[in-house]
């Protein structure tokens, strides 16, 4: 999959499978590409070693919430979110308001 933010092309590891979920960056010393988990509103820093942007959006992509260096060892949640995408630190700015879904 592929998201636009701003102006900037992001490719996305959707990660539907129990096991891609669950693990995400968990152990990962750096993110090398964004993490993106369908009927997701909430999401843990546990085991996670670097900190991470997050971005929650509904199922248009209008951004409901955007976490800026989330810490390592922490629960973030948006309730009305239906995506959660999980990306490298200090990549997403605050004022980010909109998340297109591009056809491949």
């Amino acid at each position: 999959m592929k998201i636009k933010i701003e102006k900037q092309i992001y490719n996305v590891k959707i990660c539907k499978t129990f096991k891609d979920r669950f693990l995400g960056l968990m152990f990962q010393k750096e993110v090398l590409m964004v993490y993106g988990f369908p009927h997701c509103h909430s999401v843990h820093t546990f085991f996670m070693k670097i900190p991470i942007d997050l971005v929650f959006c509904d199922q248009n992509g209008k951004v409901l919430n955007i976490v800026s260096k989330a810490k390592p060892w922490h629960v973030f949640s948006c309730p009305k979110a239906y995506y959660t995408f999980e990306f490298p630190k200090g990549t997403v700015a605050k004022t980010c308001s909109k998340v297109l879904f591009l056809k491949e």
